[in-house]
């Protein structure tokens, strides 16, 4: 009998933060866990938590963890986890993959803006990334070709430099 008010005012003597997750572990599933973490921004521990793989799949991404956002949107065949993946992708700096998981989305859901929208930038960006390769390759070319008569120019010097030394 004065048990019951004793227990209610004094918490179950459970410290603040314990009791909070052990209330959540009672009532909520790990998937609203996570979801809470994630609100919260601990997208760490809502990673640790998500049994869904598109809900584990965000929390990887927004912890920086692409790689394991990749794996756990690759578990799904939604037009979102495609989506996702592209971005994980893209981020990863795989555009080919990005662009046919993009693709992908809008074979399920054609007119997805968000994956129109990604799959235009990614492309841009890979095209960037070609033009950037071809500029280093003529470049590393034009620095061969300028090492090359560096160093004859070089071995001239050097060859004119012990000739005037015997003299």
């Amino acid at each position: 009998f004065f048990l019951i008010p004793l227990l209610m005012l004094n918490g179950l003597m459970i410290p603040g933060e314990a009791s909070a997750g052990w209330w959540d572990a009672v009532w909520q599933r790990k998937d609203q866990q996570a979801w809470r973490a994630l609100a919260e921004g601990d997208a760490a521990k809502a990673a640790s938590l998500a049994r869904d793989p598109e809900l584990s799949g965000e929390a990887w991404y927004r912890s920086g963890e692409y790689p394991n956002s990749l794996d756990a949107w690759t578990k799904s065949e939604s037009a979102d986890a495609h989506y996702n993946r592209g971005n994980a992708l893209a981020q990863l700096g795989e555009y080919d993959a990005a662009l046919a998981a993009y693709d992908q989305a809008l074979t399920i859901e054609p007119g997805m803006e968000d994956a129109e929208f990604n799959r235009a930038l990614v492309e841009q960006m890979k095209q960037q990334q070609q033009q950037q390769q071809q500029d280093q390759g003529d470049q590393g070319d034009q620095q061969d070709g300028e090492s090359s008569e560096d160093q004859q120019d070089g071995e001239q010097e050097c060859e004119g430099r012990h000739v005037h030394g015997e003299t």
